[in-house]
């Protein structure tokens, strides 16, 4: 009864110093190392690109989340060294890693927002309206901001915890405590793992089926994106295990597991996101935009020029190949006017040269897609996309392939909404298939 009061009444404050519990093995402190190592190189990396305006603005918050995650690993560092060497500390050391881990809590949401910021990118207005899109930013800062809200009470929970045992005043306190911590903790984690399924099914909406399905499969960048957010899923799926198994194992072998987990996929990713920032920043990525614009301002005159014709459709529709033949015609003399005055590709960052070579070159695609339709006889789209599989494209610009930037559209778009067509409409179907901008369409 003595012994207790007295520890009561002193608390934990006032012990002597005792030696830290030893780790399973060198490997951790090891490890840790290495990852501080290299995300302050990779914080450096990140941080010059950005001074010379080389890549995304987006990669910003990429890097501080680098930055906080290098300087929370300074201290986690040094604890594990600690704990190696079982150096001895007063009992008031327990409240370090609870106040640093606001570091690690950080670093993650900034690194999760920042390649969702990133992946929104994808998100092209030619292939998304305005509703879908803001519905996914909408409901990105819905998740962001539970997801700040559950890491809050997490830290605060945490550090409550450690001053609780510090003052050791009552073994139901120290108890409740702990079970709220483990709840937050456990809803955090899930909530990071939500966030990061949130992004990865934002990609694959983006990338695997929008861009498949306009241009036939996305470009190297992309297929990379999509692999790094893969790696950010896989890190948040350990970090969910890692806090369900913490009850069931050692204390020395989650610390272990997740610092390896974590670290390893976190600085995978971050190198990674080196090499896609500087590739999709690279001028071959700004000038696929560019072309984006040029292909835009031909969908909208071929629109107009439908209106045109058909004396807003109360006629006939022409065939297809006429209208092609139409911009065409004169020594090109109203593509070349067209290209000059916009409204979109007026002020593109590519030469006159490269604006008629990327313009004929869509045309090409256009006049392979529809050049056989004729209202009046009807076409049979399941024949015309089996040929049009065997069409390919010259270089579009030096250095630049077709299969990079200018992919066949999938057979699948072909045969989805229009099987069997004797629209009397150009206008209505090719709407559907080639969609103008909404910016263009308001000029």
């Amino acid at each position: 009864m003595s012994n207790s009061s007295s520890i009561k009444k002193s608390s934990l404050w006032s012990l002597p110093a005792q030696p830290l519990p030893e780790a399973d093995s060198t490997a951790d402190p090891v490890f840790v190392t290495i990852w501080l190592v290299v995300t302050a190189i990779l914080t450096v990396l990140y941080h010059r690109l950005l001074k010379r305006g080389q890549i995304w603005p987006e990669f910003w918050t990429i890097m501080v989340g680098t930055a906080v995650l290098g300087f929370w690993y300074i201290v986690v560092v040094l604890d594990r060294w600690l704990h190696w060497h079982k150096d001895s500390v007063v009992y008031g050391y327990i409240l370090i890693m609870p106040i640093w881990d606001t570091f690690y809590v950080l670093s993650t949401i900034l690194i999760l927002w920042g390649n969702y910021t990133i992946v929104f990118r994808e998100f092209k207005p030619r292939r998304f309206t305005k509703k879908q899109k803001q519905w996914w930013w909408g409901v990105a800062y819905a998740f962001l901001f539970i997801v700040y809200l559950m890491s809050t009470f997490f830290v605060l929970l945490q550090f409550a915890l450690s001053v609780v045992w510090m003052e050791f005043s009552s073994l139901n306190t120290i108890a409740d405590v702990a079970t709220k911590k483990r709840q937050f903790e456990l809803t955090m984690n899930a909530f990071f793992f939500g966030f990061s399924l949130l992004t990865t099914g934002a990609a694959s909406v983006a990338i695997l089926w929008r861009t498949t399905k306009d241009e036939g499969s996305p470009r190297l960048t992309q297929i990379v994106l999509m692999a790094a957010n893969l790696i950010l899923l896989a890190r948040s799926s350990a970090q969910f295990g890692i806090a369900i198994q913490k009850p069931n194992v050692s204390r020395n072998t989650t610390v272990f597991t997740g610092d390896i987990t974590y670290g390893l996929l976190t600085c995978l990713y971050l190198i990674i996101g080196i090499w896609l920032a500087r590739t999709l920043s690279s001028p071959e990525e700004i000038v696929t935009d560019d072309i984006e614009l040029v292909r835009n301002d031909i969908r909208k005159a071929i629109l107009d020029k439908l209106d045109e014709v058909t004396e807003s459709h109360r006629i006939d529709s022409p065939e297809f190949a006429s209208l092609i033949d139409d911009l065409l015609a004169n020594n090109k003399r109203s593509l070349v006017r067209l290209l000059e005055n916009g409204p979109l590709s007026a002020n593109v960052a590519l030469t006159h040269e490269q604006k008629m070579q990327a313009a004929e070159a869509y045309l090409d695609i256009l006049r392979e897609k529809y050049g056989a339709l004729n209202p009046k006889v009807g076409l049979n789209w399941e024949e015309h996309s089996r040929a049009s599989s065997a069409f390919s494209m010259k270089n579009l610009l030096p250095g630049q392939r077709s299969k990079q930037e200018l992919r066949t559209p999938s057979n699948r778009s072909l045969r989805g909404s229009i099987h069997q067509s004797r629209s009397r409409d150009l206008s209505a179907m090719f709407t559907r298939q080639e969609p103008v901008l909404e910016e263009a369409v308001s000029q």
